[in-house]
């Protein structure tokens, strides 16, 4: 499942700007939306793979404004890098910044709202036979 569409990667970054990076011909007439669509499930697998250290089954995550704010960056970025014209620095800088915060999505710094639906889980091997260290056990030491 993506975590944005076509039309939420054209409100985004504009139509012109859509069409001018997406359709080859000369001159550029309308929006690609295979291509349009081929990157947005790219962008939508570089979010789920960054979160996947956190969250066991990031297919069932909902999409949250945030997820999708980030998706449509990744998926920016990606759209220029095909082209290599533009403000790109501005474009590479966006991306980086969502890189970063899925990074702390991630480690457990910052939580989306509505996305922690998907507890983790934590397993452990220990026993009942396992030794047990009260506080008077440690006093001895």
């Amino acid at each position: 499942m993506d975590l944005c569409t076509v039309n939420d990667l054209i409100d985004r970054i504009g139509e012109r700007a859509v069409i001018q990076l997406t359709d080859d011909s000369t001159p550029p007439t309308a929006v690609n939306v295979s291509r349009c669509e081929q990157v947005i499930s790219e962008s939508s697998e570089v979010v789920k793979s960054r979160l996947a250290g956190r969250y066991k089954n990031v297919e069932a995550l909902e999409t949250t404004p945030l997820l999708k704010m980030l998706t449509l960056d990744i998926a920016a970025y990606l759209l220029y890098s095909r082209r290599n014209q533009g403000v790109i620095e501005n474009v590479r800088q966006r991306y980086e910044d969502a890189l970063k915060h899925l990074d702390c999505i991630k480690l457990n710094e910052a939580t989306p709202p509505n996305i922690g639906k998907a507890q983790q889980e934590y397993v452990t091997n220990k026993t009942r036979s396992d030794r047990v260290f009260s506080k008077s056990l440690w006093e001895r030491y």
